[in-house]
């Protein structure tokens, strides 16, 4: 057998990931926070890469546009006053009127003055909202104690996150005070606050509702878990009701409220920027990207100059 070596032509393909296709594909992926993220970093690490400048109109105090010279006012004409005041004017009743002693009442101008009570340094804390109402039910020193102690241990949602052995040992006090004190703040406002578990935040709510008797508080004491997987028919058939039944129970329950300190979280809220708009021009529909805040990137007129200037000096020759 004849071993030897030969040559041949094949055509063949392939993907060769060059590392500007890595970076686009990189890139593509990113939303516009994330790519405005990664662009600022970009710009820290690479000194070459900077931000231009927006274009400067020239009554910014540019130097874009042309400079104009100020143009010398015109001789103003004094100004003549050709009417004359009228004869049929009794000027001594007209003076008499109003020099006449007393305060002069004037009907004040009817403006829309804002309500200056709706202006608050800052949003009350559900500590305090709490406080507040324990304080106004007159508690002796022994359950403002008990109380602090159950407000300390609340998270912002509202949720007791310790069990009342411990307040009863933090507080110096029986597990049954703190049973019964606690019970008397479930009916605080927000609804639903001091709960330990999602359950009874529920049950909570329930019942200041007055639905204490309905299936509503079947479906969220026994079948909390067919209700989280919408397994509505496996709750008919336990409760032995009609499917519409449970439909309606289940409309009450979604308006509920989950997380009952909600309302007073100091969290700001975290807008999403969408990255194109899409907007009906007669009857086309055109995408419009959204460049809103994105720098515009280029090389640094400093490292182009000192580029350019190193590639002249490399070019001279010495005799």
């Amino acid at each position: 057998m004849f071993s030897g070596l030969r040559q041949e032509l094949r055509l063949t393909q392939q993907l060769v990931m060059t590392p500007q296709l890595q970076q686009a594909i990189k890139l593509l992926q990113l939303c516009q926070l994330e790519l405005l993220d990664a662009i600022n970093q970009e710009m820290e690490e690479n000194p070459v890469l900077e931000d231009a400048p927006g274009e400067v109109s020239a009554e910014g105090g540019g130097d874009s546009g042309p400079i104009t010279t100020p143009v010398e006012p015109s001789v103003l004409k004094p100004v003549t006053v050709e009417e004359t005041a009228r004869s049929d004017i009794d000027w001594s009743n007209y003076l008499g009127e109003y020099n006449t002693p007393g305060s002069i009442y004037f009907e004040a101008e009817q403006r829309e003055v804002p309500e200056y009570e709706n202006f608050v340094a800052r949003r009350e804390s559900l500590n305090e909202h709490l406080m507040w109402q324990l304080l106004l039910s007159l508690p002796g020193r022994r359950e403002e104690r008990i109380g602090s102690a159950i407000i300390g241990n609340l998270n912002r949602d509202g949720y007791l996150r310790a069990t009342v052995d411990e307040i009863a040992t933090l507080a110096e006090a029986d597990t049954s005070e703190v049973e019964n004190l606690l019970t008397k703040m479930q009916s605080f406002d927000p609804q639903g606050v001091c709960a330990r578990d999602l359950r009874e935040c529920l049950l909570i709510q329930v019942r200041q509702l007055g639905l204490q008797d309905s299936i509503v508080v079947q479906i969220i004491r026994d079948h909390l878990k067919h209700l989280e997987n919408k397994n509505y028919k496996a709750i008919s058939r336990a409760l032995g009701v009609s499917l519409d039944d449970v439909l309606s129970a289940v409309e009450i329950i979604t308006r509920l409220e989950p997380k009952p300190g909600r309302e007073f979280s100091d969290e700001e809220p975290q807008y999403i920027s969408p990255d194109v708009f899409v907007y009906k021009v007669g009857d086309e529909f055109v995408i419009v990207l959204n460049e809103d805040g994105m720098p515009k990137l280029r090389i640094s007129s400093f490292y182009k100059e000192a580029l350019s200037s190193k590639g002249a000096n490399s070019g001279l020759r010495y005799g």
